[in-house]
């Protein structure tokens, strides 16, 4: 809990220096994204994981910006289905649908080339709601704090590729929201 005060604390006091910090043109953008992208393997199947998703940013100064990211993902999970007749519990996979909202703080390195890094930290929320008939297939809700780091590429004037991976405070990890998320993206800034 301490960790998650002083980590609360940072992030409020990022913000306030970067709202009294010189404005910006207003310089918005809207992102499309690619989120945890992977393959998982069955005895007898192979499918498709991760989930696409949009970005809106804002940037208060050349340097700080605040981003709001809202997906859906699509992952697979092992589930026991309770029949009350031998052989009980049957073990499932099934597909689940996770909803992730992140809310970030961004400090770019601005410099002359195409490529601009930055690092982010905030705030993530994760719904996962009940999948299917079976009472058992609550996943439930998920609140963390996380940080990363990213790359902006600069293509024209107003549209670039972003890259970035993310990464949630907490140590443990759960197969709906895993600590390390990448994220490969089209923004369009206006």
């Amino acid at each position: 809990m301490r960790r998650f005060t002083i980590m609360s604390l940072g992030l409020l006091l990022a913000a306030a220096t970067a709202i009294a910090a010189e404005p910006e043109t207003g310089k918005t953008a809207l992102s499309v994204f690619t989120s945890n992208l992977g393959w998982e393997m069955s005895h007898n199947d192979t499918t498709r994981t991760g989930g696409i998703g949009l970005a809106l940013s804002h940037a208060f100064t050349r340097q700080w910006s605040a981003e709001i990211k809202v997906a859906r993902e699509q992952h697979y999970g092992a589930v026991a289905i309770y029949t009350g007749e031998p052989p009980s519990p049957i073990i499932e996979r099934v597909p689940f649908h996770e909803y992730p909202v992140d809310l970030l703080t961004h400090y770019r390195f601005v410099n002359g080339s195409r490529w601009t890094p930055y690092v982010n930290g905030g705030f993530r929320y994760v719904s996962a709601p009940k999948t299917g008939d079976s009472p058992n297939q609550v996943f439930g809700h998920r609140y963390d704090l996380q940080v990363g780091v990213g790359t902006d590429l600069r293509l024209t004037q107003h549209l670039g590729l972003r890259f970035d991976v993310n990464r949630l405070v907490r140590s443990q990890d759960v197969f709906y929201d895993p600590l390390f998320r990448p994220s490969l993206g089209l923004k369009w800034n206006f």
